[in-house]
């Protein structure tokens, strides 16, 4: 295993829309922040890799833009899957009733591939989502013991099934909840509203 070496691996559309939800417009997240926050709490000079996975309309110049940007100041790596491969699930699924609606791709098989490859290779692996789609291969990882697997999200926008993971101080996988860091993240301190989602993490003490 390398040592003090660490991988963070991103799922970019996931972190867009929920970063904007519940925010003003003037409330946008700073990713070159995002990078410099992870880069020290993963306590690391720069990630190898940072794998961001995000679905990619080439007609639209913004995002284009924004990924480039990614990938020349923040040195990521872009896997960008374009939006007319995107399969969501219809709105009736019946297996979708008892969950949030999903109205955007999800990344978690091409980051569970990530992570079992980089998995005994990296000190620390860093995943940033909110899919609970995530928890088997993350706990997976976690009984290896050959790394140190972390989950990184808005802690008031996480899936509540989560829980029993973030409040558990000996869970294998460890949670850095970025909602603390809403200041430097953000340019201000995060204040729920009545139109914001939470979850049962925003009530812990």
């Amino acid at each position: 295993m390398r040592t003090s070496s660490a991988a963070v691996l991103i799922d970019g559309t996931a972190v867009y829309f929920r970063s904007r939800e519940g925010r003003s417009e003037s409330g946008r997240l700073d990713y070159e922040g995002l990078n410099q926050h992870l880069l020290k709490k993963a306590g690391v000079a720069s990630f190898d890799p940072a794998l961001l996975f995000t679905a990619f309309d080439p007609q639209n110049e913004g995002q284009s833009k924004f990924l480039s940007f990614l990938r020349s100041r923040l040195k990521w790596e872009v896997e960008a899957r374009p939006v007319w491969d995107a399969d969501p699930l219809p709105k009736d699924a019946p297996w979708e009733k008892s969950e949030r609606r999903s109205e955007f791709i999800r990344f978690d098989a091409s980051i569970s591939f990530a992570l079992g490859k980089l998995l005994g290779h990296r000190e620390k692996i860093i995943v940033v989502s909110d899919s609970f789609g995530l928890e088997q291969p993350l706990l997976a990882a976690s009984a290896y013991g050959t790394s140190q697997v972390v989950l990184a999200f808005f802690g008031h926008q996480l899936d509540s099934r989560w829980i029993s993971h973030t409040r558990d101080s000996n869970s294998k996988i460890q949670f850095w909840d970025l909602d603390e860091y809403s200041s430097l993240l953000f340019g201000r301190d995060f204040v729920p509203n009545n139109n914001t989602r939470s979850s049962a993490l925003t009530r812990l003490r």
